[in-house]
Formats: C-alpha cells, sequence, structure tokens
C-alpha cells in the first residue's frame, strides 16, 4: 500500500521531515497512509504494526527513526498493536538512497532478525516505511517475518518513487 508518489510537494515534505527535524510531519504522513489503508484492506485484520528498524548509527545521527514515529500514529489511529523492536537491524548499512539498484539487495540482505522474545506465529503484520523504491528492504523485513512464523505480511509506505 502506497498513499503517494515521491515527487513535488510530497518529496519536499518527506524530506524535510527525514532530513531538517519535521517531526511533526509524521501526523499528516500517517493520515495520508492510514486512508489509503482502509481504502484498500480492513486494518482491523492486522495483529501488530511495525516500523523498519534503523541502525543504531544511523538513528543517533537523525536522533529519531522517521518510519517508527509514522508507525506509531499509524496504531494509534487504528488501534492496532505497535512493536518498535520486534526487528532488529544487525549492521549498519550504506544508505540505500545513495546505491544503484543492483547494489541495493546486496547492501541489505541479512541486516535484519527477529527478536527471539517476540512470538509472532500466525500473525497478520503491517510493516511501515517511508519510501519505496525496489522494495529489497521491505522484501528484506517480510523474509524475516515469514520465517519466524508470520501468517501474512503488507507493507504500506507514504511515498514511492524509482530507482536509476
Amino acid at each position: 500500500v502506497c498513499a503517494c508518489e515521491y515527487r513535488g510537494v510530497v518529496k519536499n515534505q518527506i524530506l524535510n521531515y527525514k532530513f531538517h527535524g519535521k517531526k511533526h510531519l509524521c501526523k499528516t504522513f500517517s493520515r495520508l497512509l492510514a486512508e489509503k489503508l482502509i481504502e484498500m484492506t480492513n486494518p482491523q485484520t492486522f495483529d501488530i504494526i511495525i516500523a523498519v528498524p534503523l541502525s543504531p548509527g544511523r538513528l543517533e545521527w537523525r536522533g529519531f527513526n522517521q518510519s517508527e514515529l509514522i508507525a506509531r500514529e499509524m496504531a494509534e489511529v487504528l488501534e492496532v498493536n505497535f512493536l518498535p523492536d520486534l526487528l532488529i537491524r544487525t549492521r549498519e548499512t550504506a544508505s540505500q538512497s545513495t546505491l544503484k539498484r543492483n547494489d541495493r539487495k546486496r547492501n541489505i540482505y541479512c541486516a535484519f532478525v527477529k527478536n527471539e522474545g517476540l512470538n509472532i506465529k500466525g500473525k497478520n503484520i503491517l510493516i511501515i516505511d517511508d519510501i519505496l523504491t525496489t522494495g529489497f528492504t521491505l522484501d528484506e523485513c517480510s523474509r524475516v517475518l515469514k520465517e519466524a512464523g508470520a501468517n501474512r505480511i503488507v507493507v504500506a509506505t507514504v511515498a514511492t518513487g524509482t530507482v536509476q
């Protein structure tokens, strides 16, 4: 599920959100995404909402996980359980936005693990991210969750763009 195209005002606002500390925009993004999600599926079928985790270094540099703020808002609006630590990023990776398509899959492979203390067998999970380009990050998150026994995984992003 994707709410917008990554261009124009949407692109500018996502960049302001991520790189200029405009954290209040998470409410707008979560509202847009929640409306699109409701239009396309029944959000009450989800047991858990999660966000794509940032690496510790990127989290420290940015000061917040942009996808987590959106996911928290959505969980509240949709009244679905939010589990911020379900997926753990295991290593620093290069920013996907700096890589060509062919390098992105290799960059993100095995960069996530499921928190062993949480059981997700048979659960329906909604993964939130800010931007979808190649889909490799969300594919990798989904792979880890499926291997851990998740029943159904849906991904939702604020915007989608293309990568050369």
